[in-house]
C-alpha cells in the first residue's frame, strides 16, 4: 500500500512549526543588539518553547481529522494552480500565498496569534536601537510594533509547503509619520540605513557572549555608532555598506569599549571579517 501524501493544511502546519523555531532561534542574535537587553526574557522563552512544540503537535493533529475538509488554496484562492499562466505570474502566486495564508490563519488563529507574539519579541529587541534614538513612549513602542505585526501576518505570502515570506515588511511612511511625527519618521529611515551596522555588531556579541561577559547595551550602542560614523555611505545619506567601512578604525576604536576577555573572544570574528574585506577588495581589482 502506497503512503498517502500529506495534506496541504498538514504540510503548511509543519512548514509552521519550521517557522517558528527559526524564529525562536533568531531571538538569540536580536536579544544582542538590544539597547535594553532582557536576559531573564531569553530564559522565559526557552521555557515556552517546549510547550509550543507540544501546541504546534495538536495543530497536527487537528489538521489530520481536517483532510477530508476544502483546502485554504481552494476557499480564498480559487480552484485554479497558484503557478497558473496569466498576465503577471508573480503577482498571481504572490496573491495565491496571501489568500492562502489568510484562509489558514482563519481556520487555525491560534497560528497566528503565536506568530504575532513572536514577531513583538523580535521587534522589541530589533528596533531598540531605533526606539532609543527617537526617545519613543512606551506607548508609541507598543502601537508601532502592534500595528507592524499585524501588517506581517496580514500580508503574509504562505504556501501550502510552508515557505512564507512578508509581502509588507514594514509599515508604510504615511502611516509612520501619522503615529510618530516627522522628526522619528526621519530617525526610522536612519535606523533602517544602519541595519548592516546593527547586524555586525549583532555578530560581534555572538562571538563574546559564549566566553566573557556578553556586550552591555551600551557597548553595543556605542560600537554600532563607531560603525556607521566610518561608512562614507551612511554620511552621504544612504545604507551602511560594510566592504567600505574603514575596519581597522573599527578595530582600534572597539578595543577601549571592551573588556580584556571580550576583546580576547572577539578575535576570531574581527580576523575573519578584515580578512574578508580585503578579499572582496582583491576580487574587486582594489589593491
Amino acid at each position: 500500500m502506497t503512503q498517502s501524501s500529506p495534506t496541504p493544511i498538514r504540510s503548511a502546519l509543519l512548514g509552521l512549526a519550521g517557522i517558528l523555531i527559526a524564529i525562536f532561534l533568531g531571538i538569540a542574535v536580536f536579544e544582542l543588539r538590544a539597547v535594553r537587553p532582557e536576559w531573564a526574557k531569553l530564559a522565559e522563552l526557552t521555557g515556552r518553547h517546549a510547550a509550543d512544540e507540544i501546541r504546534l503537535q495538536q495543530l497536527e493533529k487537528a489538521a489530520k481529522t481536517a483532510a477530508t475538509q476544502t483546502g485554504p488554496e481552494k476557499s480564498e484562492a480559487g480552484s485554479a494552480p497558484a503557478n497558473s499562466a496569466g498576465a503577471n505570474p508573480g503577482a498571481d502566486a504572490r496573491a495565491a500565498g496571501q489568500a492562502y495564508a489568510k484562509a489558514f490563519f482563519g481556520a487555525y488563529p491560534q497560528a497566528r496569534a503565536m506568530l504575532i507574539e513572536y514577531q513583538t519579541r523580535n521587534m522589541e529587541n530589533y528596533y531598540a536601537p531605533f526606539f532609543r534614538a527617537a526617545g519613543l513612549s512606551q506607548a508609541q513602542i507598543d502601537e508601532f510594533i502592534a500595528r507592524t505585526a499585524e501588517t506581517h501576518l496580514d500580508s503574509l505570502v504562505l504556501s501550502a509547503n510552508g515557505n512564507w515570506y512578508n509581502g509588507q515588511p514594514n509599515l508604510s511612511a504615511d502611516d509612520i509619520r501619522s503615529m510618530l511625527g516627522d522628526t522619528a519618521y526621519r530617525q526610522w529611515q536612519d535606523a533602517a540605513r544602519a541595519i548592516p551596522a546593527e547586524n555586525w555588531v549583532g555578530g560581534l556579541a555572538t562571538s563574546v557572549k559564549n566566553g566573557a561577559a556578553p556586550l552591555s547595551a551600551d557597548q553595543a550602542f556605542e560600537l554600532t555608532q563607531i560603525v556607521i560614523n566610518s561608512s562614507p555611505e551612511y554620511a552621504s545619506g544612504n545604507r551602511v555598506n560594510l566592504q567600505s567601512v574603514d575596519l581597522e578604525s573599527v578595530v582600534d576604536q572597539a578595543k577601549s569599549l571592551m573588556t580584556d576577555a571580550q576583546w580576547q573572544q572577539a578575535q576570531n570574528y574581527l580576523t575573519m571579517q578584515t580578512a574578508n574585506q580585503r578579499l572582496q577588495a582583491l576580487m574587486k581589482g582594489g589593491q
